[in-house]
């Protein structure tokens, strides 16, 4: 979760606290306040659930039902027809509202709230891609921020002439900063950085990042010492040798102890039912994730660590026959938790599974935003949702902000609606995690990507 505070971190082993490295000063923060979304189509379906005695969710399926049997503009289903009705109600996709509702169980809203929290992500995604593009190596941090109320955007030096024209077109309260010393790329680097000389250091038994928030320029990490040195760490000097290898006086780290943390949870146990992939027919094993290609070549996807097997059974699901095929593994990542298989018997196609029973097409994939609202699908506790927390600072792993996710889910998509994000790994601190599909190189090697529509 971001947290906007201009404290200074401090750092704590028992009850002794070390003040973290300053922050350089710059400018108050530049605030937009743009117009909210208007959508009257989902106006009426409040007016008509409301009059009605019926929920807003039963009012949307009876519109998608109406809407899709009566739409004449030709299907684009280049692998037949997906599990939901492709139908819009105003700027939102039927697909998009099922991933607020999941939201909206995570965070224990309604989902009216969780539409007006987080149904504009998808124009923060767009506009940060447009920034990116336009103003490479300037940009700081994009997030969005305040449980989805607004979002920040934060420059290295000065705030570019047109960027408060742009921001005016988010319809939340947008903060843009200068001065911040940092691009994205920097800070992600000062993140991997910083776990890697704490990890390094003989009294440290593991260590993880616990917070890494580009629009504060903070980083936090927890590690717990090994237990014949536990007594007598130093937090002085592990705090030191960690802002060394920062290296920018505007990123400020924290060092805490932890002595109940525990590593990385890769998950993959042989356990429950409903199922991907299975190393034997009737064991459970995996999710599998997206279809991917490199523009002449296509294979099926799932994490590297439910690769062992040179050979896995994939499974479709009940309603697209529930039947089988063996697939055959063609590449392991030595960097990234990716892996990928053939298609074995079967043809490879442009959708997921998003939910039992559910595919849904891929139409894109996006690189993580702090802040940006994800949901996955596994095949132990389905399709769950939460948002992006942080940057875990190793192998291209993201944190979301929720635990969602359990053993056997791993491999299994991460996205929202029909944008793909990641490969399900595991957890990072008890949290769900994912290997992004838009690391800095492809994590399946050159020219591989997710096969979209």
């Amino acid at each position: 979760m971001l947290r906007r505070t201009t404290a200074a971190i401090t750092l704590a082993i028992g009850l002794t606290a070390v003040p973290a490295s300053a922050h350089a000063s710059s400018n108050d923060p530049i605030v937009i306040t743009g117009s909210p979304v208007e959508r009257p189509t989902l106006e009426r379906l409040k007016v008509k659930a409301a009059q009605s005695g019926s929920s807003l969710e039963e009012a949307i399926e009876q519109y998608a039902t109406e809407a899709s049997a009566t739409a004449t503009v030709k299907p684009n289903w280049p692998d037949g027809p997906p599990g939901r009705p492709e139908v819009s109600i105003d700027d939102l996709d039927l697909t998009e509202i099922d991933d607020l509702k999941g939201l909206a169980k995570t965070m224990g809203m309604s989902l009216e709230e969780s539409i007006d929290r987080w149904g504009w992500s998808e124009t923060f995604r767009d506009f940060s891609k447009n920034l990116r593009n336009r103003f490479p190596g300037e940009v700081a941090a994009l997030a969005i921020v305040d449980n989805g109320r607004g979002a920040a955007v934060g420059f290295k030096g000065s705030i570019p002439s047109n960027v408060a024209e742009l921001a005016k077109s988010l319809p939340v309260r947008v903060e843009l900063s200068d001065n911040k010393g940092y691009t994205e790329q920097e800070f992600h680097d000062a993140v991997t950085r910083a776990k890697e000389t704490v990890t390094a250091q003989p009294e440290v038994e593991i260590a993880e990042v616990s917070d890494a928030n580009p629009v504060t320029g903070e980083i936090t990490l927890k590690f717990k010492a090994k237990a014949a040195v536990r007594s007598t760490v130093s937090i002085e000097s592990l705090q030191a040798r960690t802002r060394d290898a920062v290296a920018l006086a505007t990123i400020r780290v924290g060092v805490i102890s932890d002595d109940t943390l525990t590593g990385r949870v890769l998950e993959d146990q042989y356990i429950r039912g409903g199922g991907w992939l299975e190393q034997t027919l009737g064991t459970h094993h995996c999710t599998s994730g997206f279809n991917i290609t490199n523009g002449t070549t296509r294979r099926s996807s799932t994490a590297e660590h439910c690769a062992d097997a040179e050979y896995l059974w994939y499974n479709n699901h009940p309603t697209q026959g529930g039947d089988h095929t063996t697939i055959s593994r063609m590449f392991r990542s030595p960097t990234y938790d990716v892996a990928s298989y053939n298609q074995g018997g079967k043809t490879l196609t442009r959708t997921f599974y998003a939910d039992l029973n559910d595919p849904r097409y891929a139409d894109g994939w996006s690189y993580p935003g702090i802040g940006d609202p994800v949901c996955k699908y596994g095949r132990e506790t389905g399709h769950t949702c939460s948002y992006v927390a942080h940057y875990s600072g190793s192998d291209g792993v993201w944190v979301t902000e929720h635990d969602i996710s359990t053993g056997g889910d791993s491999g299994g998509p991460w996205f929202y609606n029909r944008i793909a994000y990641g490969i399900h790994m595991g957890k990072v601190g008890g949290l769900s995690s994912f290997t992004s599909v838009a690391t800095v190189y492809s994590p399946w090697g050159a020219n591989w990507t997710v096969w979209t529509r």
